[in-house]
């Protein structure tokens, strides 16, 4: 098939239907012979152990007691690098959905693809920004329809647009995930199908990616913009070249993940230096991904393949999501014992929204995207 613009005036009746669907180049004689890679378990249970370390720095740096949660949260840069963990998750898994949708049909679908994410991600933030307006017409917390907007609209983490509330907050994280979302075709077309992607659909995604870094928000700078897509990219990088990383990491998982974690939790002890303390989230960029992936290939694999902490995994984004509502100021002005309560609850309450609706929705989204592909 020729290379070039969907556009081009040249390439006649076969526009429509590349509009629609990215096809394998017949460069790649293997394609046909791939199949869809296995789901791995481990990271589910890391999803269980990243939004546990979300949880654990909403608890212990936003009380004023007791002190001990106080040093935590100060020696402990928990809450950052859970949500890290989760961008490069995502780099992962999507990245290794695609590599096997091409495997096993020589395409990539690009209706399929967002007709999956949407019903897998809108319900559930859709229905937690509903009850967190409904709860601010009562009264009990301070949020309305004008916090929820940008929140829904996935920009969050654009200072310019920043009315989310403590309540919408953690959706920053959401928005740079579904900005990627929006280039993620453009680069399967680029790296995995050598061929130029639609212009009109690239720019307009890139504007929108571009947002964050142009207008970053205060508290974090454009350092967010930077890491986070490094964390997608060694996510793509590492599932396209995911036999070779299992090879080159199994003789020495246990000791990758030991300094991984080291070098991890050697950040606060740098603060005594501002230019070392600074730059030291660069270090991230690869302490991450090997702390995952050194984690799965070694004894710690069997952990965090554990029944319990998979299914918390599975459920993780509704716990991130309704986990704001448990941590905010509902409860952090009671003793620890009741916040600790409302986080308990919150876990029961996303199991059941889980087996009711999400997983029905997840399961309409596929059939649904078999049907656009």
């Amino acid at each position: 098939m020729a290379r070039g613009w969907p556009f081009s005036p040249w390439r006649g009746s076969a526009v429509l239907a590349e509009r629609r669907t990215l096809k394998l180049e017949t460069t790649d004689p293997g394609a046909a012979t791939r199949v869809a890679p296995p789901r791995l378990a481990y990271l589910d249970g890391w999803r269980a152990v990243a939004v546990g370390i979300v949880i654990l720095s909403h608890v212990s740096g936003f009380r004023a007691g007791p002190p001990l949660l106080k040093e935590i949260a100060r020696w402990l840069p928990v809450g950052q690098i859970g949500v890290l963990i989760f961008f490069f998750i995502s780099g992962y898994v999507i990245s290794r959905a695609a590599l096997g949708e091409i495997g096993r049909s020589g395409e990539f679908s690009v209706p399929a693809f967002y007709v999956r994410r949407a019903f897998r991600i809108i319900p559930p933030l859709a229905l937690y920004l509903m009850a967190c307006v409904g709860l601010g017409a009562l009264g009990l917390v301070d949020f309305h329809f004008r916090n929820a907007i940008p929140a829904f609209l996935y920009v969050c983490n654009v200072e310019a647009f920043n009315q989310c509330q403590w309540l919408a907050g953690h959706t920053w994280s959401l928005a740079f995930e579904e900005q990627f979302y929006l280039l993620f075709p453009a680069l399967v077309s680029l790296v995995l199908l050598h061929r130029r992607p639609l212009l009109p659909l690239l720019c307009g995604a890139l504007v929108f990616a571009a947002l964050p870094l142009l207008f970053p928000l205060s508290y974090s700078g454009k350092y967010d913009f930077y890491l986070v897509y490094g964390l997608f990219g060694a996510g793509f990088l590492a599932a396209r070249h995911e036999a070779a990383v299992r090879t080159a990491l199994q003789p020495v998982a246990t000791a990758g993940f030991m300094a991984a974690a080291a070098v991890i939790l050697l950040m606060p002890a740098t603060m005594a230096w501002p230019v070392l303390y600074n730059n030291y989230p660069l270090v991230f960029f690869i302490a991450i991904p090997l702390l995952v992936l050194c984690a799965g290939l070694s004894g710690l694999g069997g952990f965090l393949q554990a029944g319990w902490l998979r299914y918390l995994g599975r459920i993780s984004y509704a716990i991130y999501l309704w986990q704001e509502l448990a941590t905010s100021e509902l409860t952090r002005r009671q003793p620890l014992l009741v916040e600790l309560a409302a986080v308990a609850a919150v876990v029961g309450l996303c199991a059941l929204l889980f087996e009711v609706m999400e997983k029905p929705l997840i399961r309409l989204g596929r059939r649904l995207s078999e049907r656009v592909a």
